[in-house]
């Protein structure tokens, strides 16, 4: 029995993190903060659950605006300026100032957004979630290319190396 879009929902919805797919199994890992569980699953057998207890204090950002909002009011918290938060992040005049305000007219990359968070007592964290549906199919469909993908990003790392 092949791994198929409908395998990959029910591996998501017992509460796992897709890491990697191969036509006949997933490896799925806990999403539990501090978790290093993974477990190889196979479509023929039963799909365990997975406990998804998170950390409360972190917050998701979905899009640019959400974390400017959460970044401004921790700055106005902790009773800062901007100017301080620029000096404190290595950041040029009046970048953050312009990525801060409301309707921005900078948005800034992606370096400038994880020193602006570290200035302001943040971990920037890339937690696993659920792939979307489309995602999922586009998995499926291109297992027949994996062989010849995975050597091409082999030869690609040993280019970098």
């Amino acid at each position: 029995m092949d791994v198929d879009t409908e395998f990959l929902r029910r591996v998501q919805n017992a509460g796992w993190h897709i890491e990697t797919v191969t036509t006949e199994a997933v490896t799925a890992k806990c999403p539990s903060n501090g978790c290093a569980l993974r477990a190889q699953l196979r479509p023929e057998l039963t799909i365990p659950s997975c406990d998804t207890a998170r950390d409360r204090k972190e917050r998701v950002i979905g899009q640019y605006d959400d974390l400017r909002r959460i970044l401004r009011s921790r700055r106005e918290k902790l009773g800062l300026s901007i100017r301080d938060i620029e000096e404190i992040a290595g950041a040029t005049g009046d970048h953050i100032a312009k990525a801060e305000k409301d309707d921005p007219s900078r948005i800034p990359n992606g370096q400038i957004m994880i020193e602006w968070a570290n200035a302001l007592g943040f971990d920037v964290v890339l937690r696993p979630k659920a792939i979307t549906p489309y995602g999922l199919r586009v998995i499926c469909e291109t297992r027949s290319k994996l062989d010849a993908r995975q050597k091409r990003f082999a030869v690609e790392a040993a280019r970098r190396a």
